[in-house]
């Protein structure tokens, strides 16, 4: 696999690569934060959450009210992502 940045350098690759991960970063920052306002700002307003049961929560509005009752919780949270690539899936 191709090595990584570290964080605050750019990622290298195509532009779709390079936003994603910039999305990425974005959302575990928010995360890591415990900042659920932040975290919804990350998504679209028609983004889709489905938990381990298959529950869908749609909207980033209702995502942030999850996430709030997430972090509170579960103080102190960390997620780590590593991305292995990405692809265009729709234009």
């Amino acid at each position: 696999p191709e090595a990584q940045p570290a964080k605050g350098e750019e990622p290298k690759g195509s532009p779709d690569e390079v936003a994603v991960h910039k999305a990425l970063e974005a959302f575990v920052d928010a995360f890591n934060e415990n900042d659920a306002k932040k975290l919804a700002a990350t998504m679209t307003a028609t983004a889709e959450y489905i938990d381990d049961d298959g529950n869908r929560i749609e909207g980033s509005a209702a995502i942030e009210q999850l996430m709030a009752k997430y972090f509170a919780n579960n103080k102190g949270a960390k997620l780590q992502v590593t991305p292995d690539g990405a692809r265009t899936v729709a234009p």
